[in-house]
């Protein structure tokens, strides 16, 4: 594996034992903060100078920890990887992933989510969709970029 491959994976690899920490208690909320800014800034520098990781180009594993780093990025950084893989191919980046992205974007701009992809616990550990528009139509958007239903989706969480 090179060292682009093993860069990403690493920093996934720190962001998933950060948040795990942070939600044992065992980081505080500065700490947390902190820590992730920096994994942000190491991500967008390697993304910057190599490119994100598409999914034709690297193992499946180093492009699925793009995304997901990807995801945790400040909103202004994540609006600039989601400008740089929006007019990708289905080849390069999954319609699915940008769902994702285009969900997080909305949100953080204060809008409703078009495909039900971020959810959160209550404080019973039952799962709930972030506020969405058009709930009725949720599925058929999500179909249309080769999704599950949203009822399906939200078993995984089970």
């Amino acid at each position: 594996m090179n060292n682009y491959h093993t860069k990403i994976l690493d920093l996934l690899k720190q962001d998933q034992e950060n948040t795990l920490l942070f939600r044992e208690d065992k980081r505080s909320t500065k700490e947390m903060q902190k820590i992730s800014l920096e994994m942000s800034n190491q991500f967008k520098d390697i993304i910057k100078s190599e490119g994100f990781p598409c999914k034709n180009k690297v193992p499946l594993n180093v492009y699925e920890a793009g995304v997901v780093l990807s995801l945790h990025l400040p909103t202004d950084d994540l609006k600039y990887i989601f400008e740089n893989i929006e007019l990708l191919s289905t080849e390069e980046f999954l319609l699915e992933d940008k769902a994702y992205f285009i969900d997080r974007l909305r949100l953080r701009s204060g809008k409703k989510q078009l495909y039900g992809t971020q959810v959160k616990k209550d404080k019973n550990g039952k799962v709930e969709v972030l506020p969405m528009e058009d709930k009725e139509k949720v599925d058929e958007r999500r179909k249309a970029l080769g999704m599950s239903t949203l009822a399906e989706y939200l078993q995984k969480f089970e």
